[in-house]
Formats: structure tokens, sequence, C-alpha cells
């Protein structure tokens, strides 16, 4: 997941800048061509690319010829320093941004990424703007010559303090922008946005105005709504033109919001907190969600082929509905399950969905949020599935409800659990939902292509040796097996282990793996089956 404010940048002169000492070593550089100088001045940090232009005339054009642009406000920061204002920052950015992007004949530009604050003064967005569309003139008037143009907006205020009048205000700078440099935005191959708060209108808005936008990432975004009438639905839509160039999406903890002037009682006490999960934010509400406030997200796009959602908040079920999609390849769902939020069944939040290959669902070491279903409903939606991952499964949580997914799946390849060995406690909160395990029977059939199954967090427990002898039995064939003892790092994990003095899970030594195999394998005639552990 993405920072929540522009990240310290990693900008060490010493090492990355070109060293010439000497007249000698300024000929011997002068020999190379411009073209394997640009390669190795693109390969730069944008300071140490620009600052050989003090080297000699030769250098001195070579900074503005670059076709592969990275302009990031965190170069800038580094540079003034961490207490630097905003507007400062912006002005000494847009002046760089004009220069560099200045149109000439000698280049054309390839690849552009820009990353800067959606700062108050609109003159340095529209500087910025004119800056972009120009260049995109500059090769050739057409906008796809360039092979990618990438855009990251940045907020004052981090997420984790962002309130609703903050992200009202971003969302007014925003549409200024985007009204103010329509050239700029039709540019864009991605977009990545946060902290807005948008009205109905923005997202489809953003789609039709940015017409080659293939990536679009959306990050602790909401919607205001105050209900008026009970049982109100309010629908957030994510709907594509036709002419949509739209590939991935992603929706990083976008949620309702309530305006202040609901009263506590009104909205049933709510309050927010944020709970750091490894590097991610997790929002959690306290309280219950008021019942008269339900949104459903509707995804409708001809050529997405890849949606990752994570964390949901919403009280429906499922978080999510699909529309035109007949291209979607690659879902990813993660979410801690919450207290007031049911399970729900998969088949209903993918219907209409006939072209996935791989499905990616992480439960975050909390209570599974899907429900088990006969798998005949989940064929249609998993009739071309070719992996399937299950992630953050928390441990002692009983596996067979996984196989139903693997009998829907007929053509399945390749199939990885990921059981959650965390001892942090990270997602500890009052409104996370109680762990309960799925009572499901292992229903018996034969699955005839799935041929790779990897276990991480694997111990060598019964219920595990047992749930790894029913994949085999029905995976009949199957040819190789990882089981993956070690989880993955946990800064959180090891600062629990220091405190408690609780040891390090070690690597299984030979006899340890020769005795889990006997018991996997026992009766059992897969001989030709690579077991490996690690």
């Amino acid at each position: 997941m993405a920072f929540d404010h522009p990240p310290e940048c990693h900008i060490h002169q010493s090492q990355n800048e070109v060293q010439v000492d000497g007249n000698e070593d300024d000929n011997r550089l002068s020999l190379l061509p411009d073209d394997i100088l640009l390669n190795i001045l693109e390969r730069l940090p944008l300071h140490s690319a620009v600052h050989t232009s003090t080297l000699s005339r030769r250098w001195r054009r070579l900074p503005f010829l670059l076709s592969r642009l990275a302009i990031d406000i965190d170069e800038f920061r580094r540079r003034f320093g961490a207490r630097a204002a905003v507007p400062s920052l912006m002005a000494s950015y847009t002046e760089a941004t004009k220069t560099l992007l200045a149109p000439t004949t000698e280049r054309a530009i390839k690849l552009l990424r820009l990353a800067f604050y959606l700062c108050a003064d609109l003159s340095c967005l529209r500087s910025i703007g004119h800056a972009v569309a120009t260049a995109v003139a500059g090769s050739g008037g057409r906008p796809d010559d360039l092979a990618a143009v990438d855009l990251t907006l940045w907020t004052e205020v981090r997420s984790s303090r962002c309130k609703e009048h903050h992200a009202a205000l971003y969302r007014r700078r925003f549409v200024s922008f985007l009204d103010a440099c329509p050239g700029a935005f039709r540019c864009l191959t991605s977009l990545i946005l946060r902290n807005l708060q948008f009205a109905e209108p923005d997202v489809p808005n953003i789609l039709s105005s940015c017409h080659r936008l293939r990536e679009l990432c959306l990050k602790y975004c909401g919607q205001l709504i105050i209900a008026e009438s009970a049982g109100q639905s309010f629908v957030l839509k994510i709907d594509a033109p036709s002419s949509s160039q739209l590939v991935t999406l992603s929706l990083v903890e976008c949620l309702l919001a309530w305006d202040r002037a609901c009263t506590s009682k009104e909205c049933g006490g709510l309050g927010i907190k944020r709970l750091d999960d490894q590097n991610h934010c997790l929002l959690m509400k306290w309280g219950s969600p008021p019942r008269y406030c339900s949104k459903k997200k509707f995804v409708c796009a001809p050529r997405l082929a890849r949606l990752f959602v994570d964390t949901w908040l919403d009280e429906d079920s499922p978080p999510l509905r699909f529309g035109h999609v007949p291209q979607l390849r690659h879902v990813c769902l993660a979410s801690a399950l919450l207290s007031w939020q049911e399970p729900f069944a998969l088949s209903a939040c993918l219907a209409n969905v006939r072209s996935l290959s791989v499905v990616d669902l992480n439960f975050k070491d909390e209570m599974i949020w899907i429900q088990p279903e006969d798998a005949k409903l989940l064929a249609p939606m998993f009739s071309n599935l070719k992996e399937l991952h299950l992630k953050e499964i928390f441990a002692g949580c009983d596996l067979k409800w996984t196989l139903l997914y693997l009998e829907a799946a007929p053509s399945l390849n390749s199939f990885y659990v990921k059981i959650s060995r965390h001892i942090c406690e990270r997602n500890k909160a009052e409104v996370v939902a109680e762990k309960t395990n799925l009572l499901c029977e292992a229903r018996d059939f034969k699955h005839r292509n799935l041929n790779f199954v990897e276990i991480q967090g694997f111990q060598p427990e019964q219920a595990l040796i047992r749930y790894t002898r029913l994949v085999m039995e029905r995976a009949v064939n199957l040819r190789r097996i990882r089981l993956r003892g070690k989880d993955d790092e946990c800064k959180r994990c090891d600062q629990v282990r220091r405190r408690t003095g609780t040891p390090v899970g070690s690597a299984w030594n030979d006899e340890e793996k020769n005795l889990v195999r006997a018991q996997i394998v026992h009766g059992l005639s897969s001989s030709s089956i690579e077991l490996i552990m690690e």
C-alpha cells in the first residue's frame, strides 16, 4: 500500500551523481553518444541528472532531452527540508516542471511520472497542466505517442488526520484542476487520488475526461451522504464509457462519510479509529452504522482487467456488484470482517463475471467474510479460473471450506493458501467480528487440472496434515506441493517476541521433514508428487 504522505526520498549524491574529476574523465564521458548518456541520466534521481548540466557545455543540454522523466515532489521536500511549506515547495516544483517539459524538437517524451500536492494555488496546478499538454504536443501532437503519463496527487493533510471538511476542500481543488487543464488530463494513463470527498458525478467525469486512463487508484476517498429517509440507498458508480481504456482499478478504504450535522444519536454513536496494520491503515468505526444509510459500489467498465479492493466498511454485503465487465480477469478483495458486517456469498458478488483467471482473497487474520456455498453456484464465475489465492486465514481455522472453491474451478492450475501466524494481534479492536470456524463437510470430487499447491504458514499440526491429504486425494494429477513454515516478516511480531521472550520458530531438520512427509503420503497413491518443505 502507498504511503499516506510523500515518503522520504532516497537521494545519495555521493553514490548516484555522475562523478567527474578533471579533464581526462570529462573527455572520456564526452566520447559517448547522446543516447547512451541519456540512458545513464534516466537511471539517476532527478536532481542528480539535472546537476550534470553544470559539468560542461556538452552536458548542459542533456538533462532537457530526457525522454523518461519522474518529477516527484518528494525530491524537493527532501532538499528543502521536512518543514518546508507546501506553497514554496510547489512554486519550485512548478518552475522545474515547466523547464524540464519545455518543448524541443530534439526529443519525444516516452514516460512521464508526476507526483505533487493538490495545493490551494490553482495557478501552480494550471501551469503544470499546461506544461504536460505542451509536452504531449511536442511529441507530435498525438497523445498515443506517449508511452505513459502517470499522475499522483498528494494532500497536505495525511489520511489519518483528514476530516470531512478537508476531503471536501480537496475535492473542490481537484474539480477546479480538472476543469482548468482538460488537455493534461486527456494524456493521463495512470491517476492516483486520495482523501477526496466525491460527489455523485465526479468519478464518471474523471473517466470521461481522461481518455487514455488505464489505471485509476482511489485511496481513502468517500462520498458525503446525509440520509433524509429511512431505507435510502446510495450507489458509488464506477461506470466507464464504452470508449474507456481503463484496465486496472484500485479502491483502498473508500467509504461512506457522514456529515457532522448527523448527531451521535442519529449516527449510532459513530467514531473513527485508525489501527496501523503493518504499514496499512485500517479504518474502524466504533458503534453500529446507521441502518438507514447504505451504499453499494457498482463497477461497469468494458476493458477492466484487474480490480483491487482493500477494506470496506459498508454494512451492505457484498461490498460491490458488477455490471458489464467482459474482460475482468483478476479480482483481489482484502478486508477484516467487522462486527456489523455479515459474511456474504461470493457468487452474489461476482455475478455477471465470466472471464476470471485469478482470484485473490485476503481475510487479514480475522473471521472469514465469505459464506460456504454450493460449488454449482460458483461454477459459472470460476469456469476459467487458473489461480486461486486465499490469504491471511487465521490460525486454527478449519480449512475444509476451501475445497468448495477447488470443486467450483475445474480449470484451476495453482492453489495458494496462506495461514497467518501473527502474534502481534494487529487488528485487535472491539469492532472486529469474533472469529468462529466455518463448519463445512469435505465433499468427494476429483480435480484433474490442479498441478501445484502451496500452503504458507504450515506447521506439523494434525489438522493441517489431514487437510493436505484431502487436497491430494482430490487433485488426481497434482505434481507438486510446497509447504512453507516461515511467515512473512513482521516488526510488531518481532517486538512481541523480544518483550515476552517468545522464541522464533526454527527451520525443520531432515528428521522432522521425513516424519511429516510420511504422515502426509501414508496410504495415498501419490509417490509421483514432489513434496517440498521449507
